[in-house]
C-alpha cells in the first residue's frame, strides 16, 4: 500500500511535466536559456522543514547523485505530522507599486537612469546590496559590499547601466513583502537566486555582473551531467513541489524526510536522462526558477486562487493566464535578467 502511495505521489510530481510551453508560461524563455554550464561537486540531500517554502540547510557532506535503476523498489513513503501553516492573503492581485515595463528599444544605447533613491531615499546601489544580502547564504562582509558597490558604480557608466537603476522599479515593494514573514523572505531569496544564476550563465553577462555573481553564488552544483545538466537546485525544487502537493492532499501530514527526498531525487534524475527532447531537459534544468516564481505567486494569493493553482499543478498545467502577480511581472521586466532588446 505504501509503495502504491509513493508511486501516486511521484506521478503527481511529473504530471507537472516541464514542457516548453509550461516553462514559458512560468517565466522561462527556452530560446534564451544558456547551455554552457560547468559541473561541480554535488551536495548531499537534507531533510527540510515541514514548510515547503523553507530555505534549504547548508550541506555538510558531498556526493554525486546518480539515476536510480530500481525505481520500482523505492524506500517506503513515510508521512509525518506537518507544522506548515501558510494562511492565505486577502487578495491575490494586489497592485504593484512599480508598473511592469520592459526596457524600451534602444535602451542599451540610452543614458542610464541616475542612481536615484528607492522608497526611503536609498541609492540604487544600496538596494542591490540588500538584494545580494537576501540571496547570499553567507554573511556579506564590509569589504565585499565595497567591491560590489564599486562594480555597480562602474556598470552605471556603461550602456548597460540601466539594468542597475531598474531595481527601483520593484525593490521597494519586495522590501515591504519580505518584512512581513519569513516565508516571503525565503520565497524571494529563491526567486532572485535563480534569476541571478540565469544572468551568470548568460552569454551576454557583463564583466561587472560576473565579478559579483561568481563570488556571491559560488559554483553551481550538478546532480546529473548533461547539456544543460540537471542542477541540484532544480532537484530540490521538484522535491519541494512534491512535498507541497502531498501536504495539499493530506492536511497536517508531510513526506519531507531525507529517505523520501532521496527517492524523489533518483526518480527526477532518471526522468531527466529519459527526457524526449532537449527542450524538456532545459526546462527540467531550469525548474528552480519556475518553482520559485510559483512560490511567490502562492504566498500572495487568496484561498480561491491557491485552490486553482494547486489544481493546475496536479494536472500538469501552468498557472491560469489571468492569475498574475504584478510584482513578478515588474521584476521579470527589469534588471540584468531581462532579455536585451
Amino acid at each position: 500500500m505504501r509503495r502504491k502511495k509513493l508511486s501516486a505521489l511521484l506521478s503527481i510530481l511529473f504530471l507537472a511535466s516541464p514542457t516548453a510551453s509550461m516553462a514559458a508560461d512560468w517565466g522561462y524563455d527556452d530560446s534564451k536559456q544558456p547551455t554552457e554550464l560547468k559541473a561541480s561537486p554535488a551536495k548531499s540531500l537534507h531533510p527540510k522543514s515541514a514548510n515547503p517554502f523553507a530555505r534549504t540547510p547548508p550541506p555538510t557532506t558531498a556526493h554525486t547523485a546518480t539515476p536510480a535503476t530500481d525505481a520500482d523498489s523505492p524506500v517506503p513513503l513515510k508521512a509525518t505530522a506537518s507544522t506548515a501553516s501558510l494562511a492565505p492573503k486577502p487578495s491575490a492581485h494586489a497592485a504593484a507599486k512599480g508598473a511592469a515595463k520592459a526596457a524600451p528599444k534602444g535602451a542599451a544605447a540610452a543614458k542610464p537612469k541616475a542612481a536615484t533613491a528607492s522608497g526611503k531615499g536609498t541609492p540604487v546601489m544600496e538596494d542591490w546590496i540588500e538584494l545580494y544580502e537576501l540571496v547570499s547564504k553567507e554573511q556579506i562582509t564590509a569589504d565585499q559590499k565595497a567591491r560590489y558597490k564599486e562594480a555597480l558604480a562602474h556598470k552605471l557608466t556603461t550602456p548597460r547601466g540601466i539594468e542597475v537603476s531598474q531595481i527601483s522599479e520593484f525593490w521597494p515593494e519586495v522590501r515591504g513583502r519580505i518584512k512581513t514573514s519569513e516565508d516571503q523572505k525565503s520565497a524571494f531569496a529563491a526567486l532572485f537566486r535563480a534569476l541571478l544564476r540565469f544572468v551568470l550563465k548568460s552569454k551576454t553577462v557583463t564583466e561587472d555582473d560576473s565579478t559579483i555573481l561568481n563570488e556571491l553564488l559560488g559554483p553551481e552544483r550538478i546532480a546529473v551531467p548533461g547539456d544543460p545538466p540537471l542542477t541540484e537546485d532544480s532537484v530540490d525544487a521538484y522535491g519541494d513541489m512534491t512535498c507541497f502537493m502531498y501536504e495539499q492532499a493530506h492536511p497536517g501530514k508531510t513526506v519531507d524526510a531525507i529517505d523520501n527526498r532521496t527517492v524523489f531525487a533518483s526518480v527526477i534524475a532518471r526522468k531527466y536522462t529519459e527526457a524526449p527532447t532537449d527542450k524538456d531537459k532545459r526546462a527540467m534544468s531550469n525548474f528552480s526558477l519556475s518553482w520559485s516564481k510559483l512560490k511567490v505567486m502562492w504566498l500572495n494569493a487568496n484561498e480561491a486562487d491557491r485552490k486553482q493553482l494547486a489544481e493546475n499543478i496536479s494536472m500538469g498545467k501552468p498557472p491560469p493566464s489571468d492569475m498574475k502577480d504584478p510584482l513578478i511581472t515588474t521584476i521579470f521586466a527589469n534588471g540584468p535578467w531581462h532579455p536585451k532588446q
